[in-house]
């Protein structure tokens, strides 16, 4: 069952392939959406210092497909203190910038012995995500980089390992589908010799700093502009 969503799905999915202007005003009205009503319950923070909006569910070639925005903030992210070098995800996931830019990094990580990095398989628990050793050690080599800007996109696979990054003091913004893989777990890497296990908190703590960020993504992807009459 599709769950009910905070955006028409016939719109998402033409905007998404079509216009981007489009898709940032419907992005916008779902942001405006939160702030009026105080929706904080679809918001939450990424490892990777984004915050997560959730927009609901979507059929997508026939696959229920959940939807989200994601949002590096110029001045507030929330990023893990110990992060992992990369990650793979439960499912396939379609990745549009809608502004600013994000550098998609592919890694390719291997089971081999006497390696400095080990692989940590996560699980997630209401409002926190918890990353537990698998006493696997792996080689973890970065095979590829690629930028992308406002109007492209990228994909990610079930099983792939990356990582995404945003220059410090500037604004990303991007919609995301991603569908759900039961043969796939999610797992990340990180250096041997640390904790046996990681979590963090997901939660939104600090209102404020939410709020600033809403506001941030509000008046930058579709900045107002007065509508100029031509007097001839």
């Amino acid at each position: 069952m599709i769950k009910k969503s905070l955006i028409n799905h016939d719109l998402l999915n033409f905007c998404a392939d079509n216009d981007l202007v489009l898709t940032r005003s419907s992005v916008k009205g779902v942001i405006s959406y939160v702030l009026e009503h105080e929706r904080w319950d679809l918001c939450s923070w990424h490892p990777q210092g984004f915050l997560k909006i959730k927009l609901g569910q979507a059929m997508l070639n026939g696959i229920i497909t959940e939807v989200q925005v994601n949002i590096w903030s110029a001045k507030n992210r929330y990023p893990q203190t110990d992060p992992s070098v990369c990650h793979s995800h439960n499912g396939r996931l379609r990745s549009y910038i809608l502004y600013g830019e994000i550098d998609n990094r592919q890694y390719r990580v291997q089971e081999k012995s006497n390696q400095r990095y080990a692989l940590y398989k996560v699980n997630y628990e209401k409002s926190s995500s918890k990353s537990k050793n698998t006493n696997q050690q792996v080689s973890c080599v970065l095979v590829d980089s690629d930028i992308h800007v406002a109007g492209e996109k990228y994909s990610v696979d079930s099983g792939e390992f990356h990582s995404t990054h945003v220059q410090e003091g500037t604004l990303a913004c991007t919609l995301v589908y991603r569908h759900r893989n039961l043969d796939y777990a999610a797992y990340n890497v990180r250096k041997i010799g640390k904790e046996e296990v990681y979590t963090f908190d997901r939660q939104i703590l600090d209102k404020q700093k939410l709020i600033a960020v809403l506001y941030e993504v509000i008046n930058t992807i579709i900045p107002y502009k007065p509508i100029i009459h031509n007097p001839f």
